[in-house]
């Protein structure tokens, strides 16, 4: 390997590295603003909109979170991510049931 295709190949890493962290960093930001913008419209939906609308995003919320702690179990093995994975996929389960049931009275 010569001088120059090493630099090229550092300068490619370097690159590579600072777009994992922008992505990073991006998906910590929407998490966040996700998660503000759900508990806002389940207590919206609670005084002046439908029951089933709450149950919907209810499910999309604990989507999100269940995915999460199951990647984070994987790699991790920590007991806590995969009873918050067990958790929230029976909190998608429920909230789902509760969506369809409500919306098909």
């Amino acid at each position: 390997m010569n001088k120059e295709s090493a630099i090229e190949e550092n300068k490619r890493e370097k690159d590579d590295k600072g777009m994992e962290n922008a992505e990073h960093k991006g998906r910590k930001y929407g998490f966040a603003i996700f998660t503000l913008l759900s508990v806002f419209i389940m207590i919206f939906s609670l005084f002046y909109s439908e029951r089933s609308t709450i149950y919907a995003v209810t499910a999309l919320f604990w989507t999100f979170i269940a995915a999460e702690a199951y990647i984070k179990y994987r790699c991790s093995k920590i007991k806590t991510y995969l009873v918050t994975g067990i958790a929230g996929t029976a909190a998608v389960v429920l909230s789902m049931t509760n969506y369809i049931v409500n919306t098909l009275r």
